[in-house]
């Protein structure tokens, strides 16, 4: 079972350098305009999660429950969410290029910079 850590702790380790947030309850989290670069999620629970406005280029969320979280607006290039949870995820006007998605088996890489 994940562990419920809030989003405070996430930003302030993270800010001291730790990038591992792998398996870790942050449900309804906001991470609003934060910067997580390179953070890994792998793993976690962010169902509900707010990402808007954020730096997230390269991070980590892998088989993440992401349902209903919201990337409005935010950097997600290079990042990698195959195998997570997106129902209901909103990337609206969100930079996505090199991103990596999967699709049941279909794993897809964004080429261009797409703003949805």
């Amino acid at each position: 079972m994940a562990n419920k850590i809030n989003e405070e702790i996430i930003t302030e380790q993270y800010n001291k350098g730790k990038r591992d947030f792998k398996n870790i309850n942050l449900r309804y989290a906001t991470f609003r305009n934060a910067d997580l670069r390179g953070a890994d999620f792998s793993g976690a629970d962010l169902e509900d999660a707010d990402f808007r406005d954020a730096q997230l280029d390269n991070a980590n969320f892998k088989n993440a429950n992401l349902k209903n979280a919201l990337f409005s607006f935010s950097s997600v290039r290079g990042a990698d969410f195959r195998g997570a949870d997106l129902r209901g995820a909103d990337f609206t006007g969100a930079a996505m290029k090199g991103a990596k998605i999967s699709v049941g088996n279909i794993e897809i890489e964004i080429f261009g910079e797409i703003m949805v």
